[in-house]
């Protein structure tokens, strides 16, 4: 019996992009949302800032992760500075599988507040997602740096000793 070769080609394409999702929604249990609460944004901040966050988390607490890119664009586009809402934006981006993306949010959120703990562990989780295990290594130290009992410390042990460290 011949296999058919489109058959076995959708096949394989398919059986990958299983392999990729499962890997990606393994790894994405451990990324911290950082949810940018109301409470953290200053009093006098305009409303509509105010209204895009949230839009954004609540969009994120029902996986409409593209939508939550929306309003978190919002927010930025009115206070750029707003590391959570950057890192906020980043973890949607990322559960679309737009790690690349993430990895860009994630560093425009350290270069505006480089000690930014949560910051350094979501970067970690993408670069690690996107096979950069140096960089990955590098941000796991730095978190266990700024948070060294913080909620997510073990995991970020563990997967230094998986990188080799």
């Amino acid at each position: 019996m011949l296999l058919d070769k489109r058959r076995v080609s959708t096949f394989t394409k398919t059986f990958a992009v299983i392999i990729a999702i499962s890997f990606v929604s393994s790894v994405a249990l451990y990324v911290l949302p950082t949810y940018t609460t109301i409470s953290n944004v200053p009093a006098n901040a305009p409303a509509n800032l105010r209204k895009a966050i949230e839009q954004g988390n609540r969009y994120s607490d029902n996986k409409q992760y593209k939508q939550a890119n929306e309003a978190y664009e919002r927010a930025l586009a009115i206070d750029p500075n707003n590391v959570d809402v950057r890192i906020d934006n980043a973890i949607a981006y990322y559960y679309q599988n737009n790690v690349q993306r993430a990895i860009d949010e994630a560093l425009k959120g350290v270069k505006v507040r480089p000690n930014h703990p949560k910051a350094h562990y979501n970067l970690g989780i993408f670069y690690t997602s996107a096979g950069r295990p140096e960089d990955a290594r590098r941000e796991f130290e730095t978190y266990l740096k700024l948070e060294p009992s913080g909620s997510s410390a073990d995991y970020a042990r563990q997967q230094l000793q998986q990188l080799g460290k």
